[in-house]
């Protein structure tokens, strides 16, 4: 069914375009590749049908099946591949989830010791209970062209309530532990300059910091030291446009700052392995 008087929503200014809602359904053929890249928003993903094997950064693949769902980070570098003809319910957010009023994700700081989900970058919970009723409520009022923004806003707080009240604090703290403890403003500064500095000399005096002082604040909020982090960041935007671009290498190579094509080769062997022939004659 559709929702009466479409075309007044249609013409209200609360009423959402597709590709800008909070939640989205998408359906996946088989064999197609997905990526998602430098995306500001945090994205939960529910797996409603199919199978796909994902994986974040340059982390090992993981198996998903229907039935589940994963969180991928802001900024992080996604991947995905589906076995099966597959749709998915994506709910996209800023900031931190907000489960309750008393409730915030700093509550779950100390229900884990360490950061998991080191082998593979992501953390799956599968769908239980009144999460699969609510899922299944949601798809159909999308579909039926249900695009309010009050009503996207109401359902992403009632999706987190229900988050809360149905699965464990251990859970839902390794769910979201890549925004646990972070220093948002500094991470904001990071995420949004990174690409435009070619030191971390130049890092450090953007942010008024000593190189030292940077460094070990830059190892607090991302985990991983600010020479390597920049690497791989560099690493995944080359990793992207070799899988899915159709650029020639000399002009990934030149797109990316390489001097030369011989560089630029040495540089995948020693990031992923292999050279970039190689690596674009693969699927995933």
């Amino acid at each position: 069914m559709s929702v009466l008087y479409q075309e007044k929503h249609q013409t209200c200014f609360n009423y959402n375009m597709p590709a800008e809602a909070v939640f989205r359904v998408k359906d996946l053929p088989a064999s197609d590749t997905l990526a998602r890249v430098d995306v500001e928003e945090s994205k939960l993903v529910f797996l409603l049908e199919g199978g796909a094997f994902v994986k974040v950064g340059r982390h090992k693949p993981l198996r998903v099946d229907a039935g589940h769902f994963f969180y991928i980070p802001p900024h992080m570098r996604f991947y995905g591949h589906q076995f099966a003809p597959s749709k998915i319910l994506t709910c996209t957010f800023r900031g931190q989830p907000q489960f309750c009023n008393i409730y915030s994700l700093e509550s779950l700081a100390g229900e884990i010791k360490e950061r998991p989900g080191k082998s593979h970058g992501i953390y799956v919970l599968p769908v239980r209970g009144r999460l699969g009723d609510f899922l299944d409520l949601l798809e159909k009022c999308l579909a039926d062209g249900l695009q309010c923004v009050h009503y996207h806003e109401l359902k992403k707080r009632e999706l987190f309530l229900l988050l809360r009240a149905y699965y464990t604090t251990e859970e839902l703290a390794r769910m979201f532990a890549p925004l646990l403890g972070m220093d948002h403003t500094f991470e904001e500064l990071v995420m949004s300059r990174y690409k435009d500095m070619d030191t971390i000399e130049q890092f450090a005096e953007l942010a008024n910091m000593t190189v030292s002082t940077f460094q070990r604040k830059f190892k607090q909020t991302f985990y991983t030291p600010a020479g390597q982090w920049l690497m791989e960041r560099k690493a995944d935007r080359v990793m992207v446009d070799i899988r899915t671009s159709d650029k020639t290498m000399e002009q990934i190579a030149y797109d990316h700052g390489f001097s030369s094509l011989a560089y630029f080769s040495n540089f995948c062997k020693r990031m992923f392995g292999k050279s970039p022939t190689e690596l674009r004659a693969e699927r995933f």
